[in-house]
């Protein structure tokens, strides 16, 4: 004996008010606990990460952020990160800042004192990063390899060191024009710029 397919499902409005008032209260339910799960996603999500990926994800998105070391304050696009690296692109041309330093004879690393924030959201569709060196150390060595007179930075000092620079194993001599050279451990540099006296 054949069977009748079923109908069609009666419409809501025709629910019984009891079944409309567990269906609602199943809906919030969820809602709440998906709620829950996507915060506790995030939250597991931020613990995980390290600085230089947050830093990759203010650059993706074009994000101006303001990096502060001791009294001075920089401010542009992340325009290269790396482990111990982050590149802002300022108006007076690129600021490289150590955000850690690794010892030459420890297997840990040391934080640079800085703090960065985002002062400008996507102000532009994200950058591609600079090429070039994405750690400190190579950066430097760029720096030397050109001859390029930088103004170093030390949350030591309360003023740049001006001049070209070069690097031993476990600091940087800076080299202005009088000839009267400064050694800075390489884990005190806080940051590297050009130097306005040619660029």
């Amino acid at each position: 004996m054949a069977t009748e397919p079923p109908g069609e499902p009666p419409p809501v409005s025709e629910l019984p008010p009891e079944l409309l008032e567990a269906a609602g209260g199943w809906r919030e339910n969820w809602r709440r606990d998906e709620e829950a799960w996507a915060s506790e996603a995030n939250r597991t999500r931020e613990h995980g990460r390290a600085f230089s990926e947050v830093a990759t994800e203010w650059m993706l998105r074009g994000d101006e952020v303001a990096v502060s070391i001791a009294d001075r304050t920089f401010t542009g696009p992340v325009v290269a990160t790396g482990d111990d690296l982050l590149a802002v692109r300022t108006p007076e041309g690129r600021v490289d800042v150590q955000t850690a330093s690794r010892a030459v004879s420890a297997a840990t690393s040391m934080p640079t004192p800085f703090v960065a924030r985002v002062v400008a959201v996507g102000a532009t569709e994200g950058l591609r990063p600079d090429a070039g060196p994405t750690t400190f150390a190579a950066r430097l060595a760029e720096l030397e390899a050109r001859d390029a007179p930088v103004l170093v930075g030390s949350s030591l000092l309360p003023e740049e060191l001006s001049g070209s620079i070069s690097l031993g194993r476990d600091h940087l001599v800076v080299r202005p024009a009088d000839g009267r050279e400064t050694i800075v451990p390489r884990a005190w540099v806080a940051y590297v710029r050009p130097s306005p006296a040619r660029f």
